[in-house]
């Protein structure tokens, strides 16, 4: 039986590999666009953080070999490390825009090789609560590092792109900027609930988290791709 976990999964990875594809395409139209290609770079390593996390879920069953554990804790290890990066490459994004953020594009690095060092060095397990319902166990100070690195460069993200569209004259270009804001903060809660689900044990929690991300998706889905009649409405307001 697919658990919920993994259908909820399933439904925030689709609109991430959209943008993916969708940034992709932009890109190989105009390669001398950084902005375009960053783009790419965050989503696709999303989208590959996300998948893995899918084949993680879709491999958990009430009974379980040492190996298909195993295989699991690794599937959802690179998860957290593809999570960081996407994040890495969104900031430099951000960067693309703000050239003041430039001086900052060296210690963001190394404050990510840091992070992944804590991810691949730090344990990490699941546990089953109910048929393949799941909680993810992470050590004290991965979760730390991990919030962290989320909460800082989402929260700077999410800042500046609500403070950028201030700055701006054309209401479409306004309402993409604040919807990637909006963004942003839906990616900080469904951390959030996250690490709430770990330590009180609440599948309630997770449940929520998984919302949050799936929020996250289409939003950012909406201020990325800007679908025709999306930019229309936009514009008539």
């Amino acid at each position: 039986m697919v658990s919920f976990i993994a259908v909820g999964i399933l439904l925030y990875t689709l609109p991430f590999c959209i943008i993916a594809v969708h940034a992709l395409r932009e890109y190989l139209k105009d390669r001398e666009d950084s902005k375009k290609k960053h783009v790419f770079y965050a989503f696709a390593s999303w989208s590959v953080g996300f998948t893995l996390d899918l084949i993680g879920a879709l491999l958990v069953a009430p009974v379980m070999s040492q190996e298909r554990i195993m295989t699991i804790n690794i599937l959802f290890r690179l998860f957290d490390a593809f999570n960081v990066i996407g994040l890495f490459w969104l900031f430099i994004f951000l960067k693309d825009f703000m050239p003041q953020l430039t001086r900052y594009v060296i210690p963001t690095l190394v404050h990510l090789s840091i992070t992944l060092i804590v991810i691949f060095a730090t344990p990490a397990s699941f546990h089953l609560t109910t048929g393949t319902e799941y909680i993810i166990d992470r050590a004290d100070i991965r979760n730390l590092a991990i919030i962290f690195f989320w909460f800082l460069y989402w929260g700077v993200i999410a800042y500046q792109f609500w403070s950028y569209s201030k700055l701006m004259t054309h209401k479409v270009a306004i309402r993409r900027s604040q919807t990637m804001g909006i963004g942003a903060v839906s990616a900080i809660l469904a951390y959030i609930f996250v690490i709430t689900a770990e330590a009180f044990q609440s599948m309630t929690h997770a449940y929520l988290a998984e919302i949050f991300a799936i929020l996250a998706g289409v939003v950012f889905y909406a201020g990325f791709v800007a679908p025709e009649w999306l930019r229309r409405m936009w514009g008539e307001r």
